[in-house]
């Protein structure tokens, strides 16, 4: 799934993570604490996901936007 900027403060994001039932979240936005989404969301994407990768993009003054890739943690190899 990409979830590109979901809106802050509305239960879209925690809406789209409750019924995905895929393996690997791609998320463009801000962080916790940003413009996007609730802390709820990201509670609970870092609780049943864990993070893979990070990329810095361009972004507009005072926006930090980044994309990180997320793979679900029943998914992931042992180690």
């Amino acid at each position: 799934m990409l979830l590109s900027w979901p809106p802050l403060g509305t239960k879209m994001a925690e809406g789209c993570l409750k019924h995905y039932k895929g393996k690997t979240i791609i998320y463009v936005g801000e962080h916790s604490g940003g413009a996007c989404a609730t802390d709820k969301f990201f509670a609970k994407l870092e609780e049943g996901f864990e993070k893979i990768g990070e990329v810095s993009l361009p972004f507009w003054d005072g926006m930090h936007d980044h994309m990180s890739i997320w793979r679900r943690k029943r998914c992931l190899p042992k180690k």
